[in-house]
C-alpha cells in the first residue's frame, strides 16, 4: 500500500490534497525574526483576499496555489507527511519505511 501511495503521489494524483492552510496572526510586514512557509507564500501574492494562506511546497520554496509556478516538491511531502505517520505503524511490524517505499525492490537474487 505505501509504495502505491508513494508512486500516486509522486504521479501527481493527489495534488489537490497537497495544499497546506495557515492563518496569518498578524500583519505581514510584522513577521521579522521569522518567516514561516505561509509568511513567503503570501508575500509572493499582490494583494491578500484572506488571512488564511493556501500553498503548495515547491522545489522553489511555499507557493500560494493562485500563483503555482514551480513543480511541487513530492520529497517534502513523503518526508514531512507520509512518512513520521508510516514509520509509527511499521515500527509495530519491524518494517522500514524506506524499505517499503522503494521504486524498485529486489527480493531475491537467484
Amino acid at each position: 500500500f505505501i509504495k502505491t501511495y508513494v508512486a500516486d503521489l509522486k504521479a501527481a494524483k493527489f495534488d489537490d490534497e497537497l495544499v497546506y492552510r495557515k492563518k496569518l496572526t498578524k500583519q505581514l510586514s510584522s513577521y521579522e525574526k521569522t518567516t514561516p512557509p505561509h509568511v513567503k507564500a503570501a508575500r509572493k501574492l499582490p494583494s491578500l483576499e484572506s488571512n488564511v494562506i493556501e500553498y503548495y511546497i515547491t522545489l522553489d520554496g511555499p507557493e500560494p496555489i493562485q500563483k503555482l509556478k514551480h513543480k511541487l516538491d513530492y520529497e517534502h511531502y513523503v518526508e514531512k507527511q507520509i512518512k513520521p505517520i508510516a514509520e509509527q505503524i511499521l515500527s509495530l511490524f519491524n518494517e522500514k519505511f524506506e524499505d517499503l517505499a522503494q521504486e524498485t525492490r529486489q527480493t531475491k537474487l537467484f
